[in-house]
């Protein structure tokens, strides 16, 4: 997990976001809840910096982690590259 404190929602410049950069999860260890805990501690850190969003990009094609992120109820939007 790499979370990235200095990284603004594109399109946006609110200053109180911090990005997830990146989650992986090795696949033999996939299901068994460990993606769930790295969001959970994202977000702690989040709270502990005083922000109030945090993102993550994922791609429809990514099927997996996108699946992931619908599961965990969070919010999606489109940012369409420059």
């Amino acid at each position: 997990m790499k979370p990235n404190l200095s990284s603004n929602i594109p399109g946006l410049d609110m200053n109180k976001e911090i990005e997830l950069d990146k989650i992986y999860i090795l696949p033999m260890l996939t299901g068994v809840k460990i993606g769930k805990q790295l969001l959970e501690l994202a977000f702690d850190i989040a709270r502990n910096t005083n922000n109030e969003f945090l993102w993550l990009a994922v791609t429809d094609t990514n099927q997996g982690p996108f699946r992931f992120t619908k599961k965990q109820a969070l919010l999606s939007f489109t940012v369409n590259p420059p």
